[in-house]
Order: C-alpha cells, then sequence, then structure tokens
C-alpha cells in the first residue's frame, strides 16, 4: 500500500514511517527540513525502493502543492497528516500570544485541509482511501477539564470540525481521527507515559481496524471511541 506521512522527520511521524516501511509499504516522507532529519534520511537509504522524502512545510500551502507534485505514486491508499505544533501552553486570556494562535492554526488546522485538498486526486484512485488526522483528546470539549494551552487546543477542535465534516461530505472517503496519547516526543517532553514506538504501531492497527463504517470517529490509539 501507499502511505503519506506528514512530520515525518521526527517523533511519531518517524515511527509510523519506519514501521510502514518494516511492513514493506511505500511511503512519501514528508519532513519540513529534509537536511537536519538524520535518521530519516538514514531510513530512507535502507529503504530506498520504499521510501521516497519529500520536504514539506505544512504551514505553507505552496510548500504543500510543491511537495505532493513531486511524488512518484499515481495512487494513495493513506494520507496520515502528523504535523503539529503545541506553542504557548502555559497562556491563560490576558497573556495569549496571537502569532502563536495564528501559528497554530495555520499548522494544526490549514496544513491537514491543505494536504488533504492536494492528495484528493491520489485518494480518489485508491480502491479504499483512508485520510488520518492526528488530533488529540485536548481538542475534545467534554475532556476538557484543565483549561490553558488555548492555541493547541482550539486548533485541534478546529481539525475535529473539519475531519467530521469531510467524513459528512466525502462519503467515499474513510476520516478517521486519532489521539495518539501522551508521547514521549519533544512536543510530549519527558514526562509523557507512552513511548512513540508504541503510539505508531496503536495508530497502524487503528488505521489497519477501522473503515468506511467508522469514517467521522474519533478514537485513541488504543482503539477507544473518544468524547467531542
Amino acid at each position: 500500500m501507499n502511505y503519506l506521512v506528514t512530520g515525518a522527520g521526527r517523533g511519531i511521524g518517524f515511527e509510523l514511517t519506519s514501521q510502514l516501511l518494516t511492513l514493506g509499504h511505500h511511503v512519501v516522507a514528508c519532513v519540513r527540513n529534509p537536511e537536519k532529519a538524520k535518521e530519516l534520511g538514514i531510513l530512507a537509504k535502507e529503504y530506498a525502493e520504499l521510501c521516497q522524502v519529500v520536504q514539506m512545510d505544512v504551514a505553507f500551502q505552496k510548500s504543500i502543492q510543491q511537495a505532493v507534485s513531486l511524488i512518484k505514486v499515481e495512487q494513495l491508499d493513506v494520507v496520515i497528516n502528523c504535523a503539529g505544533v503545541l506553542l504557548n501552553y502555559d497562556a491563560n486570556i490576558e497573556n495569549l500570544n496571537m502569532v502563536d494562535l495564528n501559528s497554530s492554526l495555520q499548522t494544526n488546522l490549514f496544513g491537514p485541509i491543505h494536504v488533504t485538498r492536494a492528495c484528493l486526486k491520489h485518494l480518489k484512485k485508491a480502491k479504499a482511501p483512508k485520510l488520518v488526522n492526528i488530533t488529540s483528546v485536548m481538542g475534545s470539549l467534554t475532556d476538557n477539564s484543565s483549561g490553558m494551552a488555548y492555541s493547541y487546543r482550539i486548533s485541534k477542535a478546529a481539525l475535529n470540525m473539519f475531519s467530521k465534516n469531510l467524513s459528512l461530505d466525502e462519503k467515499w472517503l474513510c476520516v478517521l481521527m486519532i489521539h495518539p496519547g501522551w508521547v514521549k516526543t519533544q512536543m510530549g517532553g519527558d514526562n509523557a507515559l507512552i513511548a512513540p514506538q508504541e503510539s505508531a504501531g496503536g495508530i497502524l492497527k487503528q488505521i489497519e481496524t477501522h473503515g468506511l463504517q467508522d469514517s467521522g470517529k474519533f478514537f485513541s490509539f488504543r482503539g477507544e471511541e473518544l468524547p467531542w
């Protein structure tokens, strides 16, 4: 199968790419700075016939369009929007930085929207296409009991709405929202509870398990359906 993964240079995106290649899938690994993604470069050489690395900054529509125009496969079975940012976590309403909010929306919301639009023609060539948006339980209105993280929460809640809307409008496309857990990455920090390998493995299991009948649903990487 052919996969496209954004944010493939590190963290969960890298682990998803690594596990997919190990399973024998073809992966278009999208990364903002390929020259800095040393581990991805090594992986791409090891799986030279299966892995295509392309430069993509999801915060910029032109970068996304350029990257998708370069991919070598005609058909994409699964697109995974994994790139994301967490900025100004401790902000309250008085010190909420509008620049950070805008940057969060550009990467966490507009990025997946532009990637989805750019990849539609490739997804339509697959027999059972899937779009997977790596979101967060922090975008759940029901689950929010601690506040803070305005920029991240707002952007992820909006991503969830986009995903749900898309699932209703595009009945041919399986749209899944998956919460990866609190993962030990640069974003999650050292106190996080879950290894990237475990999270990525769980995400791939959910992608394999769920089909059109589950389109528009919000799952954890362990398969629990999450509240909105």
